[in-house]
């Protein structure tokens, strides 16, 4: 079966949760929640009373980079701050989980676009497909020149090609959207990061970082 017809893990805007959408959607599972952001607000601002600078006011959610940060840390991972300086190109995507974007956040009213600064932030995450059976060029080459060789052949029938292919799981989006391979997420990062002029954090496991 191909992996890309199995469903992928999306949550869809809630509120002014995009922050906590953006984080359960790059970990593909429900392992953060108001509460858990929350509590990540006190241990980094303990306040008595109304506010805390890392959320919104209003207690909708709205969660700054600093609780995105602790929270992917909690999953045994590192958030970092990419440099708009760096020039994509040189992005070693094999060890990367996923990453966090913060884009603005266009609000309109018809055709009028209010100028609130408001931002948004969305995932980026590689899904590994699996496709039909292959047999490498090597396996061929030795099962046609010696006779008797069909146990090559069946030693590496059972291997599948398997390609990574990166979605956006914007949670205003209804259905994930499909990116595409290494050249075309590393384009879209390109305009995200350029024209839009949105910010991003690369999410990689803390082992990929020592």
């Amino acid at each position: 079966m191909d992996s890309r017809s199995m469903p992928i893990y999306h949550e869809h805007q809630v509120k002014q949760f995009c922050a906590l959408h953006a984080l359960n959607n790059l970990f593909g599972e429900s392992c953060f929640t108001k509460k858990s952001l929350d509590d990540i607000c006190e241990r980094l601002a303990p306040t008595k009373g109304w506010g805390n600078p890392h959320r919104s006011f209003f207690g909708f959610g709205n969660w700054d980079v600093n609780v995105v940060m602790v929270a992917v840390q909690s999953k045994n991972c590192e958030a970092v701050w990419w440099d708009k300086r760096n020039d994509l190109s040189n992005l070693d995507l094999k060890p990367i989980v996923g990453f966090i974007l913060n884009i603005p956040n266009d609000y309109a009213i018809g055709s009028f676009k209010l100028p609130l600064g408001r931002r948004h932030w969305i995932s980026i995450r590689p899904i590994v497909t699996s496709g039909s059976p292959v047999q490498h060029q090597s396996s061929r080459s030795s099962s046609t020149s010696k006779a008797g060789s069909s146990e090559t052949v069946n030693a590496v029938a059972g291997q599948r090609e398997s390609r990574r292919l990166f979605y956006n799981l914007d949670s205003k989006f209804k259905v994930p959207l499909l990116i595409g391979n290494d050249a075309a997420v590393l384009a879209f990062l390109q305009e995200a990061l350029g024209i839009k002029g949105g910010e991003m954090l690369v999410v990689v496991t803390k082992d990929s970082t020592n």
